[in-house]
């Protein structure tokens, strides 16, 4: 299902607020979401579920150094250095 940079934004900010445990949070699901070409420069994503997520062409600078990115099934943990 692909989702809209507006929604993204949204899911975010409720991410923030699960993340310093503000009572309307919620944590991020990308599971199985398309979320191709959208930005997420400077997102929390601590803890964020991202199984099968495509996230080709994201814009994620700056975003937290660890992820969970799934290529073909399996995940691994890649360290997001900034672009110079």
């Amino acid at each position: 299902m692909k989702i809209t940079q507006e929604q993204l934004d949204n899911m975010l900010r409720l991410h923030n607020k699960w993340l310093n445990r503000e009572e309307d949070g919620e944590r991020l699901d990308l599971s199985h979401k398309n979320a191709s070409n959208l930005k997420m420069q400077n997102a929390k994503m601590q803890n964020a579920n991202m199984q099968g997520a495509n996230m080709q062409r994201a814009k994620m600078r700056w975003a937290d150094k660890a992820l969970k990115l799934f290529v073909n099934g399996f995940h691994r943990i890649r360290e997001l250095k900034p672009i110079k």
